[in-house]
């Protein structure tokens, strides 16, 4: 479990977000529903398919507590080993259209999507060691990027540390703010799309 849990690290950083940012430049992604299909098709071509006793589950329900008590946890995929159980989950959230005019509410929505790993972080403490947070925006800038890269990659609560890995993808710039090559022809032709659904 272990082992799978630093693989699936490895692999969100270096194999998932180059691929969603590669499907979102190839307009494969355009709402939040198309990350998180891209984002299981990726999760489950590259990592599952690596392991025997390992599957993926989109948008499931977990129940914390008894009674009256009881909360849901219903994070948008969960990773589960067949013999040991739920290990690891993702959020994902999709902001391409004037995402720098709405960084306080983008903010404010993801911390409370980010409820649901922290319920699934309760629900499955003895077996699972990390969740993970996917933002996609396009926000050219640079001090409205910076604001919600420092929001997001801050520990909020304990539970966070060493727990929580939060991936903001700015499809504008990369994480040193350097333009990506092709920006502008993408943007182009998103307006152009935008234009031709509106």
């Amino acid at each position: 479990m272990e082992h799978m849990e630093k693989s699936l690290k490895q692999f969100v950083s270096k194999v998932l977000v180059p691929r969603i940012t590669d499907d979102a430049k190839k307009f494969r992604i355009l709402n939040e529903a198309d990350l998180q299909y891209r984002a299981a098709y990726h999760l489950d071509r590259r990592y599952v398919s690596q392991y025997n006793d390992v599957y993926l589950v989109n948008q499931p329900y977990s129940w914390i507590g008894h009674g009256r008590g009881v909360k849901i946890a219903k994070p948008d995929i969960m990773i589960v080993d067949r013999r040991e159980g739920p290990f690891s989950a993702f959020e994902l959230k999709c902001y391409l259209e004037d995402a720098d005019k709405k960084v306080p509410t983008i903010c404010d929505n993801v911390w409370e999507d980010i409820k649901q790993l922290q319920r699934f972080k309760q629900r499955y403490r003895e077996k699972s060691e990390c969740a993970f947070a996917i933002v996609l925006v396009d926000i050219p800038d640079e001090s409205a990027h910076r604001v919600l890269v420092k929001e997001l990659n801050r520990d909020k609560d304990p539970w966070m540390a060493h727990y929580l890995r939060v991936a903001v993808i700015n499809l504008f710039c990369d994480e040193n703010f350097r333009q990506r090559r092709g920006y502008k022809q993408w943007a182009e032709e998103w307006l152009d799309r935008r234009a031709q659904t509106t």
